[in-house]
């Protein structure tokens, strides 16, 4: 009897843990990879955007959608879900728990993890077979090497975007305060004096870092003291690649090496080295005087974007003045700081997997490679409807549009180009250059390959030490630049000791093993490559 009792008591127990992580995943449904094409199927499509919310107009934008959509792939539908980016991750962990029903969804090395999700079976895994089945285009546009990068146990379970590759940290400037600080210091009449080109030439030869912003900063609070401004400092995954680090896409965690290094004895904990800790000077030295509390907040949200006379960017690239346009419904210069680096994380920041909850995985790889290859799908879901959203400005000799105007106007703007199909197919704005797509393959050729190019960490050997080190740098980054004390290092004092002791709790969740066992794998990796 007591046997029968604990059992009972196991069971219910089971039962509670299943119930407190939303739902137990059912590990043994079977995926049927059989497409009756006369199966009317509503494709549902889970994808981040700043600020979460779907672009006015979605209904009857997808409603314009979907009447193409069935002439190109019969008996489909598409209903689009939006989620803010920086919760998006979390939305996803929770649905996958709770077993609820959808298709499609973003993913990538850091928000909603390929790989955790891959080795956790929340995403369907296809063969190559499948996939040169069903998505022959994407398969056959997709480098060998990324096709590599993603392979878990012989499958793959998702699909890289394709948009741009390389990363380099930046930030967008107000046009209008940029062009006014531009004619300030050349001692012109009238910032209308300045032109485009004047405002190329003049960011390319004195903003090259983030010390050199510091002085525009100070004018635009002096122009209009009501000036917001958010920057990197609260996105370190950019950042990474400003001080020329590779983070092995963790940029919370412990364990970098630089780009040009020569070894595995070169990996280091980032937060320790002298790159980190002048960053976070200039942070400092920003915070309370050019920067409001309501950025480490998180306050600056999409109401407050158009109030932004600098917005950080978490990759500069070319013609990323039309997603700033359309994210802080003004004009915006972008500018590039650092190298421009190419990693595997920064390869695989953007993909789309098949959820393990959907019914029709066929379908919806089909759906992806239409959106991969599929000019007219691809830019109405990005631009909307044509005479309404946007004109068309020029066109080639086969009648498709080589550049856009996007109304500003519009209702139906989207933020988030980058978390469909492939990018490369985007119309070119008038805020573009018309060979914006030429200068982004340019740009990518231009980039410096990381040594560790091609590697994958796998996490599973210190999965727990990961996840107390992240927890113990979202409980002391922040403060590092909230703290008004004096610059870290720089004598004694809280500050000091706070970061010290900041170093320590991330040697107490695990650090050294961390970097240990990266040192290790990738040891290895140079040994057999």
């Amino acid at each position: 009897m007591k046997k029968a009792t604990k059992f009972v008591t196991l069971l219910l127990v089971a039962v509670i843990s299943c119930l407190a992580f939303a739902g137990c995943k059912n590990k043994n449904k079977e995926v049927s990879f059989n497409d009756d094409p006369n199966e009317r199927v509503n494709l549902v499509m889970w994808v981040p955007t700043a600020g979460g919310l779907a672009p006015s107009d979605n209904d009857k934008v997808l409603a314009r959608v979907n009447e193409y959509l069935g002439s190109v792939l019969p008996n489909t539908t598409l209903t689009i879900k939006y989620e803010d980016t920086n919760s998006f991750g979390a939305v996803m962990t929770r649905m996958f728990g709770a077993e609820e029903a959808f298709d499609i969804c973003f993913t990538s090395f850091g928000t909603n993890s390929y790989f955790d999700n891959a080795r956790d079976e929340s995403f369907i895994g296809f063969t190559k077979e499948q996939m040169l089945e069903y998505a022959p285009d994407i398969w056959n546009n997709t480098p060998a090497d990324l096709w590599e990068m993603i392979k878990v146990n012989d499958k793959y379970y998702g699909v890289v975007n394709n948009q741009t590759k390389a990363r380099q940290a930046g930030v967008s400037l107000d046009k209008t305060v940029l062009r006014k600080y531009i004619a300030k210091e050349q001692g012109l009449g009238s910032y209308t004096e300045v032109s485009d080109s004047d405002i190329a030439a003049y960011t390319a030869e004195n903003f090259n870092s983030f010390e050199d912003v510091t002085p525009f900063l100070a004018y635009a609070k002096e122009l209009n003291p009501t000036n917001r401004f958010t920057t990197s400092m609260t996105d370190m995954e950019a950042m990474m690649y400003y001080m020329g680090f590779d983070d092995f896409g963790k940029y919370n965690v412990p364990g970098v090496i630089p780009v040009d290094a020569t070894s595995a004895d070169d990996i280091v904990n980032q937060f320790e080295t002298e790159e980190f800790k002048q960053l976070i000077k200039i942070f400092k030295s920003w915070y309370g005087t050019y920067v409001d509390a309501s950025v480490l907040s998180g306050g600056v949200t999409s109401s407050t974007y158009p109030t932004l006379s600098m917005r950080s960017l978490g990759t500069y690239k070319p013609g990323v003045e039309q997603e700033e346009y359309v994210i802080c419904s003004k004009d915006m210069v972008g500018v590039g700081f650092g190298e421009k680096i190419l990693t595997s994380t920064s390869c695989l920041t953007t993909l789309s997997a098949v959820s393990y909850t959907s019914d029709h995985p066929t379908r919806a790889l089909k759906f992806l490679n239409l959106l991969y290859k599929d000019k007219t799908l691809y830019n109405m879901i990005v631009y909307g409807r044509e005479g309404t959203d946007y004109i068309v400005k020029e066109r080639d000799a086969n009648n498709q549009p080589t550049q856009i105007e996007v109304f500003k106007t519009a209702k139906y703007k989207v933020n988030n180009s980058w978390a469909y199909g492939n990018q490369f197919m985007a119309y070119p704005t008038v805020k573009q250059p018309k060979t914006v797509w030429e200068d982004t393959v340019e740009f990518q050729n231009e980039a410096v390959k990381s040594v560790a190019y091609g590697f994958i960490f796998n996490e599973e050997p210190v999965a727990a030490e990961i996840a107390n080190c992240v927890n113990v740098y979202s409980g002391y980054y922040m403060q590092l630049i909230n703290n008004t004390d004096p610059y870290l290092n720089s004598g004694a004092g809280k500050d000091k000791h706070f970061y010290e002791e900041f170093i320590q709790a991330l040697k107490s969740a695990g650090s050294d093993k961390i970097i240990a066992e990266l040192k290790s794998q990738f040891a290895s990796y140079l040994a057999n490559k």
